[in-house]
């Protein structure tokens, strides 16, 4: 893995787009075995944009569209989509996420954390801490085992464990807790009514989830994002360079690539379709169906329209893991409850009948899964679930019995870091958590 470790700043081709978001540290600095003073000419509040773009292109582009097809959201129908529909799936269709992740990513908070830390600037150096945490922790739930402690400093970066990588993403968040405690995003100058507090809380509970450790996540998620007002999001405008990026993709660079129609999730909420029903039966379901899908395709004017906000972590997740959570940990009343705000707050948010949940036992744990499967429209978090949970709400696979689990190493790891695992598993192989 060769990371250019050079002293400016990485410009992505969206420039434009931003983020809307919603003393124990000392070990942070050793991530980067440089000096913050060899790039201590680049300002790391300017930085912090490219990994905080880094973390939208994590949640929106190439993972989203393969995490989407993998959890049979939609369908790919175009170039080497199809391909990955009829899980043709090859090393090189991951090399733009590691990619993206390690070197416009992971180097960047690292650069902008050290530069942070050695000045004192206390929220520039917590916000780096939130975005390696995120990086570090999409990436071992994708891939498995993958470099951390050397990634940044070493062409050739030994790989850490994925339980190690987990609980390193753990305690940067809790650093970046001592850094950024009750203050308010907003205060960073990007909108939002909720605190840092509350978002690196939503952020420990996901990773927790995806641990399986599912006490440590209730106690996280019960003290994460308050509201959807508070959601870490992208934000975008109707503007060249500042399009949500599955509009980019779907309406105006790849139409026809990805689509709705014949999805599992397109025959779940369709009202036409009888022959896939729901575990909680939702009549609003059908205005849903109209904001994620329209004419078979992806709805660009709807869930996907040039302007809409895509979640990085947000109160939907954060309730439903709540929910999951407080039920394995035997608590089915708490698990209902915070099940039924999210029913009531998408009442709310469609106008449509979404009925409370009554059930128990196994059938409450299906109506909070299904509920996040489908709320979290295209999102990586439901492929993760899907792979922990051991497709628990049973969606059928595109072909053959399984769905796929993980992401492949990429072309351009096996070609350039001697120390990549020698054994490679194939989509089908749980990674270490899940097995």
């Amino acid at each position: 893995m060769k990371i250019n470790r050079i002293n400016k700043i990485l410009i992505p081709s969206f420039v434009g787009l931003t983020l809307l978001v919603s003393t124990s540290c000392e070990s942070d600095v050793n991530d980067l075995n440089t000096s913050p003073n060899s790039f201590s000419s680049v300002d790391a509040s300017l930085q912090i944009g490219t990994a905080d773009l880094a973390t939208v292109l994590l949640a929106s582009s190439d993972a989203s569209r393969m995490a989407s097809i993998y959890s049979n959201h939609t369908v790919g129908a175009g170039a080497q989509w199809a391909s990955i529909e009829s899980y043709n799936i090859t090393a090189g269709d991951f090399d733009n996420v590691w990619n993206n992740a390690y070197q416009q990513g992971l180097n960047q908070s690292r650069n902008v954390k050290v530069q942070a830390i050695a000045n004192s600037e206390n929220i520039l150096a917590g916000r780096a801490l939130v975005d390696e945490a995120m990086f570090l922790g999409e990436l071992t739930a994708f891939f498995n085992d993958v470099p951390d402690v050397q990634a940044t400093y070493n062409d050739n970066p030994v790989y850490d464990a994925q339980i190690e990588v987990l609980n390193s993403v753990q305690s940067k968040l809790d650093s970046a807790s001592t850094y950024l405690g009750s203050n308010s995003v907003s205060s960073t100058g990007i909108a939002s009514a909720g605190t840092w507090d509350e978002v690196i809380q939503s952020l420990k509970a996901r990773y927790y989830l995806i641990q399986k450790d599912y006490a440590n996540a209730l106690t996280a998620a019960q003290s994460g994002i308050s509201s959807s007002a508070n959601d870490y999001s992208s934000v975008h405008a109707d503007v060249a360079g500042q399009k949500n990026l599955w509009y980019q993709f779907e309406a105006e660079q790849r139409t026809g690539n990805i689509v709705g129609e014949g999805s599992y999730l397109y025959n779940l909420l369709d009202p036409a379709n009888t022959t896939v029903t729901r575990n909680l039966a939702t009549a609003g379901d059908e205005l849903r169906f109209a904001n994620y899908f329209n004419d078979g395709n992806v709805n660009t004017t709807g869930v996907f329209a040039a302007d809409a906000s895509f979640p990085i972590v947000s109160w939907y997740e954060t309730k439903l893991i709540e929910a999951e959570a407080a039920h394995r940990t035997g608590d089915e009343g708490t698990a209902l409850t915070a099940l039924n705000e999210v029913r009531a707050a998408l009442a709310t948010e469609f106008g449509g009948e979404f009925p409370d949940a009554s059930s128990s036992g196994d059938d409450l744990l299906k109506d909070i899964l299904e509920e996040k499967y489908i709320t979290l429209f295209c999102q990586t978090q439901v492929a993760h679930d899907l792979a922990r949970t051991n497709n628990f709400i049973g969606v059928p696979a595109k072909t053959g019995a399984d769905l796929p689990v993980r992401f492949l190493y990429p072309q351009v790891e096996i070609n350039s870091n001697s120390n990549i695992p020698t054994t490679r598993p194939g989509i089908f192989v749980p990674t270490t958590i899940n097995q």
